[in-house]
């Protein structure tokens, strides 16, 4: 499977079949980092499940964990902390999508810690014409605790943040 890159995609595919009678169900997702695409069960306000296609972005995904689905184990997508798709038949690639998920997460931080530092070296983090005081300060409180965050994360090194925090005072000193 390899490295993963910003722009790749991990497509995963199953079959399920509920109950003796049941159809053959296409079960599917697809990871990235803008989109979570795919095809599974979601559970409606009837307490019964619907086949669903479904398909969110990348940070509406909160968990991924294992579940039961026709009393059989299978992999559980929570988005937006409540809406729930059951992924029957794929449940042993829980593990395996939790760091599909995780990778992709610290590639997105990863990004943003680059862009942030080239922005703050380059000189082109600036206050933009007509903005007010409170607006400046605002965006400077938010630059900081961003570049905090992502030291704290380990995304950006001790050296590198008392850098880009000086760079940043100076030019709103």
């Amino acid at each position: 499977m390899g490295e993963l890159q910003l722009g790749d995609i991990r497509a995963f595919q199953g079959e399920h079949k509920s109950g003796f009678f049941g159809a053959h169900e296409h079960i599917s997702v697809s990871i990235s980092v803008d989109r979570v695409v795919g095809r599974g069960y979601r559970e409606m306000d009837s307490g019964k499940y619907e086949i669903a296609e479904f398909q969110y972005t990348f940070s509406q995904l909160t968990q991924i964990t294992g579940s039961q689905f026709d009393k059989k184990p299978c992999a559980l997508m929570i988005f937006n902390g409540t809406d729930k798709i059951y992924l029957p038949d794929l449940n042993v690639l829980t593990p395996t999508l939790e760091s599909i998920h995780n990778q992709f997460k610290d590639l997105l931080l990863e990004d943003e810690a680059a862009n942030l530092k080239r922005l703050i070296l380059s000189g082109t983090f600036t206050k933009q014409s007509g903005m007010q005081l409170q607006d400046e300060m605002k965006l400077f409180r938010e630059t900081v605790l961003r570049l905090k965050e992502l030291k704290k994360q380990g995304f950006i090194n001790p050296m590198e943040y008392i850098e880009l925090r000086d760079k940043l005072l100076d030019f709103y000193a």
